[in-house]
């Protein structure tokens, strides 16, 4: 029997199997994708940051034996060791509660201590995410410092040719479930006003679930940007048109006309003015016209020509008798 044979069989059968698996969008368990982010987009507030395993800080403790200088990284089971104090548990705390405990705990071994402590570098760690076909799903590396900003952008640009047939993956109805608990986010909403709310830092044990829209609603007319837009639930009609660029200079804010479907043949139309927009609640299949106002900067003209001094085109008043 030739033992190279079957080796070399069993080999090209496990890289088939691996490329078969790779073209329907499964992330290879031998590498997990990083989206790598470097850079901070604000200071980490130490209130609200939660320590875990791999972040890193500085130490450094006076005490009338010298100074100990140490680098500090918490281990996998979630706690760090300073050399005389010992160990101290860490995992999922706030931290400002972590600097708190670190100095009461030296504090403890040596009283006449002097103690700094600052964080040095922040941990990565596996996050989930979920989505119908041609959304690649599985596991991916962030850090502490990753918006889901950024988690939707890297998976956009890894989405396979397939999802070219597909629609655009949604970006207003992104669900993050995180202990147990749902959250959705509108990363429209984010660009145009740079709410952080809807652009939340990804968490350890985030789920978040992509998928494609369901439902969509029209708006054209006086408007900047015009066009098909992605339904988001209890969005209001003012903040939409924000969204989309505001007015252009010669709409007509008191004419703005909604044709909403009531079931899949009946129709009602609704008028609006601006002063309604806020209290007026979009829904999935709307067509909302803002309608330009057709006086706005309006002339009249004539041409004069012939035996005349000053021939040309002339603005006239159509509201006056002229003669």
């Amino acid at each position: 029997m030739n033992y190279r044979l079957i080796i070399y069989i069993l080999f090209s059968l496990l890289v088939a199997e691996n490329n078969y698996f790779n073209k329907n969008n499964e992330i290879n368990s031998t590498h997990i994708p990083t989206i790598n982010v470097q850079a901070l987009d604000e200071t980490i507030n130490p209130d609200t940051y939660i320590v875990g395993p791999g972040d890193q800080f500085y130490f450094s403790m006076i005490t009338s034996n010298g100074i100990n200088n140490q680098k500090l990284v918490v281990s996998p089971l979630g706690d760090i060791i300073i050399p005389i104090v010992g160990k101290i548990k860490v995992d999922e705390m706030i931290l400002t509660d972590v600097f708190n405990t670190i100095k009461s705990k030296c504090k403890e071994k040596i009283q006449n201590s002097s103690i700094d402590i600052t964080l040095s570098k922040v941990k990565d760690f596996k996050i989930s995410v979920l989505g119908p076909s041609g959304i690649p799903s599985g596991h991916y590396i962030v850090n502490s410092i990753t918006r889901l900003l950024d988690v939707y952008k890297f998976i956009s640009s890894k989405a396979t040719d397939s999802l070219m047939s597909h629609p655009k993956i949604s970006s207003r109805n992104i669900v993050i479930e995180s202990n147990g608990d749902f959250e959705k986010y509108d990363l429209l909403s984010y660009n145009y006003n740079g709410d952080k709310q809807n652009n939340p830092y990804i968490k350890h044990g985030d789920i978040i679930r992509l998928s494609y829209p369901n439902d969509y609603f029209n708006i054209y007319g006086a408007v900047k940007i015009p066009g098909k837009y992605e339904y988001r639930q209890d969005e209001n009609l003012k903040d939409f048109i924000n969204i989309c660029g505001g007015y252009e200079v010669n709409a007509d804010k008191n004419s703005i006309e909604i044709t909403r479907y009531i079931d899949d043949t009946q129709k009602e139309i609704i008028y609006l003015s601006n002063d309604d927009l806020t209290s007026f609640e979009i829904r999935p299949n709307d067509e909302i016209l803002v309608k330009p106002n057709k006086d706005y900067k309006r002339s009249s003209s004539i041409r004069i020509y012939g035996e005349v001094k000053n021939p040309g085109i002339y603005t006239i008043d159509v509201k006056q008798n002229t003669t």
